[in-house]
Formats: structure tokens, sequence, C-alpha cells
């Protein structure tokens, strides 16, 4: 059987590898530095118009100031397609996008450490900020002066409850006290009434010993008269 001889396959198209490879890899259309200044550029414009979560920038206005420094339209497209989420440089802020209500897409910077606050408490909501006096530990769905107030008020009810536990504690106290005294004044009046006791038996027996010493006496008067008188006789 004659051989059949294999046919090479066809060459790459070399236009159809680089637009993949320019798909897998959009950066690196760019040098590092370039992209690096780039977005530089872009942070700065949006500091200087206020993009805030407050107060968010469109896209055809941020382009629009954002071309005046970034001349390459490729590149400043490509940013404002995967900033997103980014860190922006510095590492301070974060740069954020979405589709407002009415369907326009809006930019804004927000504080790099909002995406751990939103995890550590516990919010779903990726465009969550927290409001103006809240904390860690705060509701995030709770106003936070009106949870200020109520820990307020919370506050001065565990203080009221206190300061009954201490008039409690006191009229305790008193009432021991007084009963201490009710037993002492007892005791006082019973050794006092057992002294004037011993004492009335000691007068007692003093005025027995007077009587008798006068009754003996005049027996003895008597008895000397009657001696007196026989000598006499």
């Amino acid at each position: 059987k004659p051989k059949v001889e294999k046919q090479n396959p066809k060459p790459p198209n070399s236009k159809r590898n680089k637009e993949a490879l320019i798909l897998r890899n959009p950066k690196d259309r760019w040098s590092t530095e370039r992209y690096k200044l780039a977005e530089k550029n872009l942070l700065a414009v949006m500091k200087q118009k206020g993009a805030t979560a407050e107060t968010p920038i469109l896209r055809p206005l941020l382009r629009s100031e954002a071309r005046k420094k970034i001349g390459d339209t490729g590149l400043l497209d490509h940013l404002l397609k995967h900033m997103a989420g980014k860190l922006a440089p510095g590492g301070q802020e974060r740069f954020r996008r979405r589709h407002n209500p009415d369907g326009a897409m809006e930019y804004w910077l927000e504080n790099a450490d909002l995406m751990n606050i939103r995890r550590e408490a516990g919010v779903s909501d990726p465009f969550w900020v927290p409001p103006p006096g809240w904390k860690l530990g705060d509701s995030p769905h709770q106003d936070p002066i009106c949870a200020r107030e109520i820990k307020l008020l919370k506050d001065e009810v565990m203080q009221i409850q206190r300061d009954l536990e201490m008039v409690a504690t006191k009229m305790q106290l008193n009432e021991e006290v007084g009963k201490l005294r009710r037993e002492l004044e007892q005791v006082s009046s019973s050794r006092k009434q057992q002294e004037e006791s011993h004492a009335n038996l000691s007068l007692s027996k003093c005025s027995s010993a007077d009587d008798s010493s006068l009754v003996e006496n005049p027996k003895e008067q008597l008895m000397a008269i009657s001696e007196l008188v026989k000598d006499i006789e």
C-alpha cells in the first residue's frame, strides 16, 4: 500500500492568538509603570471630584475628566471596567462602582477597611456604609443615635437598680442596728434592776441590825438599874 503522507496542520493564526492573549491578560498590553501611573491619575481625579458613597461620580464625567490625564483611552476604559473592588494606590482607599437606580454606572472611593468592617459586623450588603457615630458592636440595622440613647437608658436603669439595692441594704442595716440597740437597752435595764435589788437588800439588812441594837441597849440599862437598886438596899 502506498504510504499516505501526513499533512502538517495549518500554522496557527498569529492574529487570533494575539487577540486571545490580550483577552486572557489585558494588563499585558501596558507596562507596569504606565498602568500604575494611570491608576494614580484616576485616583487623583476621583478625589478632586469628591467621589464618595454619598456623592458618587457618573461614568461619562469621570471618563471625561480622567482622559485629560490618561491619554490612552483603551487603558482608561480598561481601568473603568476592572477597577471595582481593587485597592487604590497607597492602600488607603478602594475603588467602587455600581449601577444606580436609573441604570447609570457610578463610581466612588471608600475606606479600604470597610470590607473587613462589613464582614465583622455580619453585613452581607457589599455597599453598606456605617452611619455617623457607628462603631463595631453596634447594630448595623439600627440608627446609632437611637442605639446610644437606648444604651444610656439601660445604664440609667441599671444605676437605679444598684441605688435601690444600696437603699435596701442600708434599711436592713438600720433595722439590725435598731435591734441591737433594743437588746442593749434591755440588758442595761436588767442590770440596773439587779443593782437596785441588791442595794435595797443591803439597806434592809442594815436597818434590821440597827433595830436589834436599839432593843438590846434598853435591856442592858434596865439590868444595870436593877443591880444598882439591890446595892442600895
